[in-house]
């Protein structure tokens, strides 16, 4: 259980629960800044969501990335990079765009009215990434709408194509500009093509949507259908799944919806709510999305259910704003080699310590004695004792009722890296047995 400002009250141990102040201080900060944007959290879904999961599961769902990720079927192998970023990148061509989403995060990009009327040397930047990469796998252009500027599209993929013919490219398009002429120049340079849309308010044309994946099928071997899955959408999405499934695509990638931090009027006005917990480890992300909006989790997972019971035979892919999360994690944390007093998690890719706190060091100090850990998985702080998470089952049957999980990260302040605490778990040491 994250610590938060919502139950830092059921902390027992006195020292502890002081030591856990900052973060729960940290958290009702959080929930300030959402509030003051007139947005309230949604219910606990934790309940309902592990449900759906359960029988997500028993249907043949597969799991990646420690369920930030789910998919059925067939994935991009540019969502496999995606974990860890190595050997991925997508590239903005420019942030100029012919439509005006109310959920656009590309208003949170730096300089971005600036940029809108810019294009930018992609070329130049496949090379420099090239030359600071061990390797590349996979790259992309995105935009706003990479397709207003349909020579350099071309020019681009042709030079990755000609570098390696072996690199996975995509790219990402509204469809709006789709035209034959410019999808032969992409024919044979071109991997992936990601198209976008959403059901909105009767805005949406099955029919000429349609047509453009048809358009796409003639020219690039993988069409993906991408999307932000709104709450409450999950009936007309299952509609537009059937059409999917039975145009044969390659994939349909399912977003979770998110709030940008921008235009929050049109979140009020449409009644939606931030997801509750929106983070599982709260921190600054670079990820320009925003958060998690409630209901849009709930409504994917039972369109992969559908899909599933249904034996769709196109790849479906739920992709969290967790699961976008984890490469940046992956980067900061790999640039170092940890200590024996620390483990690095392959799960989420965060650095992990145990402590516990008061009265409680001293019980700790004497079974790690007893059980001959040794001194460097062990140190010694103010009114706490912080150990390696491989020791925390010799605990399991003593006294001590809560520790916590310290979950950290590499950061830098330009001269050298050191790591930041970010957030303590409570967790209990009878739950872990030994090994």
């Amino acid at each position: 259980m994250r610590i938060s400002s919502s139950n830092i009250h059921t902390i027992k141990n006195s020292a502890m629960a002081h030591y856990a102040k900052r973060y729960a201080g940290i958290d009702k900060a959080f929930c300030d800044a959402v509030a003051g944007q007139g947005l309230q959290f949604g219910p606990d879904r934790s309940e309902e969501s592990e449900q759906l999961l359960n029988r997500i599961m028993k249907a043949g769902v597969q799991i990646r990335n420690v369920g930030k990720s789910l998919f059925l079927n067939s994935i991009s192998p540019a969502c496999h990079d995606c974990r860890t970023g190595l050997g991925a990148n997508t590239f903005i061509l420019s942030l100029n765009c012919n439509r005006d989403c109310f959920f656009c995060s590309n208003r949170n990009q730096l300089d971005a009215e600036y940029a809108k009327d810019q294009v930018n040397d992609v070329i130049s930047d496949f090379e420099d990434f090239r030359r600071t990469s061990k390797q590349v796998n996979s790259v992309a252009l995105t935009g706003g709408e990479p397709l207003l500027y349909p020579q350099q599209c071309i020019q681009f993929y042709h030079h990755v194509k000609q570098v390696d013919n072996f690199i996975h490219t995509r790219l990402y398009t509204n469809g709006d500009l789709l035209k034959p002429e410019v999808l032969q120049g992409l024919a044979g340079q071109l991997d992936e093509i990601r198209v976008s849309t959403r059901l909105e308010n009767g805005s949406f044309d099955i029919h000429t949507f349609i047509e453009q994946l048809r358009l796409c099928q003639d020219y690039v071997p993988q069409v993906t259908v991408e999307m932000p899955v709104l709450p409450g959408s999950e009936e007309q999405m299952m509609r537009l799944l059937d059409d999917l499934n039975s145009l044969n695509i390659f994939s349909v990638n399912l977003l979770e919806f998110l709030f940008p931090w921008q235009q929050q009027e049109e979140y009020f006005k449409r009644g939606y709510r931030i997801k509750h917990n929106p983070y599982r480890v709260l921190y600054r992300y670079d990820y320009a999305g925003g958060l998690p909006v409630d209901g849009s989790e709930i409504a994917i997972l039972k369109c992969l259910l559908y899909a599933a019971e249904r034996q769709f035979s196109i790849g479906i892919h739920y992709c969290s704003l967790e699961n976008k999360l984890t490469s940046q994690v992956y980067g900061q944390n790999n640039s170092v080699r940890v200590s024996a007093l620390e483990t690095w998690s392959q799960e989420d890719f965060f650095i992990k310590t145990v402590k516990v706190f008061g009265k409680d060091v001293e019980i700790a100090k004497r079974i790690f004695a007893q059980n001959h850990v040794p001194q460097e998985r062990i140190f010694v702080g103010e009114n706490y004792l912080e150990f390696s998470l491989a020791d925390i089952s010799l605990l399991a049957k003593s006294s001590i009722e809560e520790c916590c999980i310290s979950y950290q990260i590499v950061e830098s302040d330009g001269q050298e890296k050191y790591l930041r605490e970010i957030q303590l778990d409570k967790v209990s040491p009878s739950d872990y047995v030994q090994r």
